[in-house]
């Protein structure tokens, strides 16, 4: 399930404690491809096609994307069954996410 976030996240929501949390660490995206032209999209987006698209095609699909955003990570953790949703404070080339049941 390592191509499908939904799956992997319904995964994670399974095994937590009821008062646990998950850290989402993703590599920056804005979720928009004019607000991520620069060498660090570049980057990102490269890295997508070498690996995780074909991952993710080898896995049955499912994926994102280079460009999801934490605004499509949050959806895919809701439709997952986690009720909290909570955006921590963005690094330059990091999301952080926090996801409670």
């Amino acid at each position: 399930a390592g191509g499908d976030p939904l799956a992997v996240a319904r995964r994670v929501r399974g095994a937590l404690a009821p008062h646990g949390a998950w850290l989402i660490v993703e590599p920056f995206a804005s979720g928009r491809l004019e607000s991520d032209i620069g060498p660090w999209g570049r980057l990102v987006s490269s890295m997508a096609v070498l690996h995780c698209l074909p991952v993710s095609l080898a896995d049955g699909g499912g994926a994102l994307g280079p460009r999801a955003g934490a605004a499509a990570i949050a959806e895919v953790l809701r439709a997952a069954g986690f009720r909290t949703v909570r955006p921590l404070p963005d690094e330059p080339y990091r999301i952080l996410l926090e996801a409670r049941p």
